[in-house]
């Protein structure tokens, strides 16, 4: 059971908003991930991103997955 909580924790963890992602990960600006998630249902990263009333959500881990994933 606590290591079911510690996963939890962790997957909470790796939410940014996008201004904390593209903080936390520079080569990526605000502008291009602003892009991605207008884009989403498109393109591929849809599960990536959340919407909690007017704040935008993105997954670091699942980001990574979404851009390595090859069409």
């Amino acid at each position: 059971m606590q290591n079911a909580t510690n996963t939890s924790i962790t997957d909470l963890n790796q939410w940014f908003t996008l201004d904390e992602f593209s903080q936390a990960y520079p080569k990526f600006t605000r502008s291009q991930i602003e892009w991605l998630h207008r884009h989403r249902e498109t393109n591929g990263f849809a599960i990536a991103f959340r919407k909690i009333g007017k704040r935008r959500y993105v997954h670091a881990g699942i980001f990574a997955k979404c851009l390595l994933k090859e069409d």
